[in-house]
């Protein structure tokens, strides 16, 4: 319990914690406060994209869970951060069993991403409503908003253990960091967005399944076509995001055991 109440604190009292809510808030206000605007235009690309669509509605407001990256990176910073500043041998020497150390980050990481999540989705949401009012038949439907903040606990918990376990496999906060950004920004959008069938067992994809929003995108430039309507079941999808952080969390444990801290 010591154990746990120090990496607690250690989370209270620096900024990466406090810095992780208000970029993950940024981007969340940023997805979802201009997106009726911009589905209005794109109306000739978006299948049925007319506002009297529940599922349009629904697809808008889960614009506000785009704040899932600042998730991992705080479960990036909350391993590799130990390394970036010379504190991993301290820490770990702190308990007589190294996999004590693990098992607190670990909660740590689930209980701080949940929190960023929680918190940036439930005002990404209220932005996207204030967003909604000067359109008509705007209204979400009633199980939107319980799903829309479940689905943020679950994926601020499960992503938050992902980055652990990215910070764990890289040492150097700094690389570790930019390739979390790169792959989730840019690499899983690009293969979400261009290859449905392989995108939707990835983290992105199944967020999108969790929110069962369906919502086809095409274009003939490029024969573009965005059709998530193959994508896993809600349920499933969650279980399968779960499992995901599940094996994260196995592999930053055998991976801290087995590794010299120093």
């Amino acid at each position: 319990m010591n154990l746990f109440k120090s990496e607690l604190r250690k989370v209270l009292y620096t900024k990466t914690f406090r810095l992780s809510i208000l970029g993950a808030t940024f981007i969340s206000l940023l997805s979802s406060i201009p997106s009726p605007y911009i589905t209005q235009q794109a109306g000739g690309l978006i299948q049925n994209a007319s506002f009297m669509n529940p599922e349009i509605i629904n697809g808008l407001y889960s614009k506000a869970l785009a704040g899932y990256l600042f998730s991992a990176i705080f479960g990036v910073i909350l391993m590799a951060g130990e390394f970036k500043e010379m504190t991993a041998v301290r820490t770990f020497l702190a308990s007589p069993k190294r996999i004590h150390v693990v098992y607190s980050k670990l909660v740590i990481a689930v209980l701080g991403g949940a929190i960023i999540m929680l918190i940036s989705t439930t005002l990404g949401a209220v932005g996207a409503y204030f967003a909604l009012k000067h359109y008509p038949h705007t209204a979400p439907t009633s199980s939107m908003l319980p799903t829309l903040l479940g689905d943020a606990l679950l994926t601020g918990a499960s992503i938050g253990v992902l980055g652990l376990a990215v910070g764990t496999l890289i040492r150097n906060q700094n690389i570790a960091v930019t390739g979390t950004i790169i792959y989730l920004y840019i690499v899983e959008r690009m293969i979400v967005l261009f290859w449905s069938t392989g995108g939707k067992w990835l983290p992105s994809g199944l967020l999108t399944a969790m929110m069962n929003v369906n919502v086809k995108i095409s274009s003939k430039i490029g024969g573009f076509n965005y059709d998530p309507s193959n994508y896993l079941k809600p349920t499933y999808a969650a279980m399968l995001l779960v499992g995901y952080s599940v094996i994260a969390g196995a592999i930053a444990i055998k991976v801290s055991l087995s590794r010299d801290i120093d």
